[in-house]
């Protein structure tokens, strides 16, 4: 009869470890996604531009058929000066912010799938939604415009399909 008294209480006690285990296993897995989560702010909003005035027109830069052909042949192009100093101090100081100041969207990006970066884990995946920095690329560099060339050009001859 004493074996069944102590066998409930051997049960309880087993549970008990058990929960006590699995509830530090969870909170040591869940620990860094709650720290994304709550220990960094949304965004960089003290690195504020301004957007451009409407109608805005991005920059154009237009390729010679050489560039397109290039492209097309080596599937690289090399653009020397298509991003002016400005732009590309804009750009420094954004990177520099981005790695020194982590942001909530930059720390949860490492959680929702595999990194496009593999083992760099410094890299935010949503730069463009954090800094304004960032997102003055798209206004003011003329990347859209090489972009729409590369993608409507006739890979046989390098000419343009579409006016650009």
């Amino acid at each position: 009869m004493s074996t069944r008294s102590t066998t409930p209480r051997r049960t309880a006690t087993a549970v008990s470890v058990l929960l006590a285990v699995a509830i530090a296993v969870a909170a040591g897995l869940l620990r860094p996604l709650l720290v994304a989560l709550f220990a960094h702010p949304d965004a960089h909003g003290y690195a504020s531009t301004p957007h451009p005035a409407s109608p805005y027109t991005p920059p154009r830069l237009r390729l010679s058929p050489e560039q397109l052909a290039q492209f097309h042949s080596d599937g690289v192009l090399v653009l020397k000066g298509a991003l002016d100093a400005p732009l590309r101090a804009i750009l420094a100081k954004a990177a520099d912010d981005m790695s020194a100041n982590q942001t909530t969207q930059c720390e949860l990006g490492k959680w929702v799938g595999p990194s496009i970066f593999h083992s760099y884990q410094h890299f935010c995946p949503f730069p463009h939604m954090l800094h304004d920095g960032v997102r003055d690329l798209a206004y003011r560099a003329p990347l859209a415009h090489v972009a729409n060339q590369v993608r409507t050009s006739d890979s046989a001859n390098g000419s343009a399909v579409s006016s650009c």
